[in-house]
């Protein structure tokens, strides 16, 4: 069942937190998501997930490469969010802002694989779809 239930407790300044660590140090940032509880790393995967779907929305899109094919539009998004708070907040105000490149050496690229690896390990399932009952 699909529910909204799961952004009330979700903290967008915690998301920003784990974000600005896996720029800094991508093996502090796995440690820190080994802490958590099922839920919050959910929670940290969907507002990921959340985040990086709004740049595939107008005005974003018209500043995007229309060459690039949907994994790479997907990778150029996440390493916007995953490049940090500033920057992505740069970006959603002034969308002309769009990176044209992928810098697939930016550890932002490592996010959504280590958050999946982590919940696959400890709990021996995929990450739920988007929205549903966690």
């Amino acid at each position: 069942m699909y529910s909204e239930e799961w952004k009330k407790d979700a903290n967008p300044e915690e998301f920003w937190v784990l974000i600005e660590l896996a720029q800094r140090s991508l093996p502090a940032f796995v440690e820190k998501l080994k802490s958590k509880d099922r839920r919050g790393l959910i929670r940290f995967a969907w507002l990921f997930e959340e985040f990086v779907s709004a740049l595939g929305r107008e005005p974003y899109q018209q500043y995007t490469d229309p060459t690039l094919s949907e994994d790479a539009l997907d990778d150029l998004w996440e390493e916007v969010v995953g490049r940090g708070r500033r920057f992505y907040e740069d970006v959603v105000n002034h969308p002309e802002r769009m990176p044209r490149d992928i810098d697939h050496s930016d550890p932002s690229h490592r996010i959504k694989y280590e958050t999946t690896n982590v919940f696959y390990e400890r709990f021996g399932e995929e990450i739920p779809p988007y929205g549903y009952d966690y």
